[in-house]
């Protein structure tokens, strides 16, 4: 992968160069271990105790119960704290919500002064990932899909609303976004699968992820990935940078899918379809949810999700086909 800037190459090589080492201590710092607790949310205010309860009892049903466990842990000793904001004119973003890992707290920010619509359930189911995915461990705190002062924010960042989007506030609809974060975030679960990025993001080991996709990419073109993710809210970012990023992962998908099927692990018919969803279809823009239906006909098919078809695609013609 190429970055195109001569600033952003200067900055990659020094941010590069201390890189691998913090990587490795993240891959081996040791997790503190969690004793199993009863929740209690007595410290939690009634008003946000409700959506609180929610965000414990949708995450028991989609999380394992290591996940759960850890999560309850850290919900009992949550602080949650509300606060009025003002925002200057030409301010471009502000922050709804933030999460800060060394005192476990969230705050919530709410806007008088300007038309902002507050959803505070989205915000608050957001926060409460990050709080889920932050661990302690022996080289400090560590949330989700980054190394702090390094890399990863900004994927961190869109799969924890890509998560919080999924489970929570709306469902399969998350395919029709325009965050670019939650975009990139699902195009990279699709390389390693969803069980695997979850685990690696409540266990807070980017390391392990990077460690995964080594198998379809070299390790500096992944940093030089990561590195461009993490600038997208650059006011200077462009539309070019987007693409790169894109056809980035798509590229990956597509050497995990060729690996894939020249082990076996993949049918042609197999192949096709997971092609087309995470390479043709993502380099297209489009995202495609996990209840996706596969439409056949003949040596064709298409996508159909939530009401949107794909273009019509065929089938590879395999040597039996051409016997036929």
């Amino acid at each position: 992968m190429e970055l195109n800037r001569v600033t952003d190459k200067l900055m990659f090589m020094l941010l590069s160069r201390g890189l691998d080492d913090r990587l490795q201590e993240v891959i081996d710092a040791s997790r503190k271990g969690t004793r199993k607790e009863r929740l209690n949310l007595s410290h939690i205010s009634e008003e946000a105790k409700p959506t609180v309860k929610k965000f414990v009892s949708i995450f028991k049903e989609n999380f394992s119960t290591k996940q759960t466990a850890e999560m309850i842990s850290r919900v009992n000793s949550l602080k949650i704290v509300e606060e009025i904001g003002e925002t200057v004119k030409v301010q471009k973003f502000i922050s709804l919500g933030s999460y800060d890992n060394a005192t476990n707290q969230i705050l919530l920010n709410k806007y008088e002064d300007r038309e902002i619509p507050f959803e505070k359930w989205e915000t608050l189911m957001h926060e409460l990932l990050h709080m889920a995915s932050t661990k302690e461990t022996d080289h400090g705190t560590i949330t989700g899909l980054e190394i702090p002062g390094y890399i990863g924010l900004q994927l961190n960042e869109g799969y924890t609303e890509y998560l919080a989007e999924k489970y929570f506030t709306k469902g399969m609809k998350y395919t029709n976004t325009d965050d670019y974060k939650v975009f990139f975030a699902k195009g990279i679960e699709n390389v390693v699968g969803s069980k695997r990025m979850e685990k690696y993001y409540f266990d807070a080991n980017i390391g392990e992820l990077v460690k995964d996709l080594e198998k379809y990419a070299k390790r500096k073109d992944i940093f030089k990935l990561l590195f461009l993710i993490d600038k997208i809210e650059d006011p200077f970012f462009t539309s070019r940078e987007i693409r790169s990023i894109v056809l980035e992962i798509a590229k990956i998908n597509e050497a995990k899918l060729e690996k894939d099927y020249q082990d076996g692990k993949l049918s042609d018919e197999q192949f096709d379809i997971e092609y087309a969803i995470k390479v043709i279809e993502y380099k297209k823009n489009n995202l495609w949810s996990e209840e996706t239906v596969v439409k056949k006909d003949g040596n064709s098919f298409l996508l159909v999700d939530q009401g949107k078809s794909s273009d019509l695609y065929e089938f590879t013609p395999t040597e039996e086909t051409y016997q036929k």
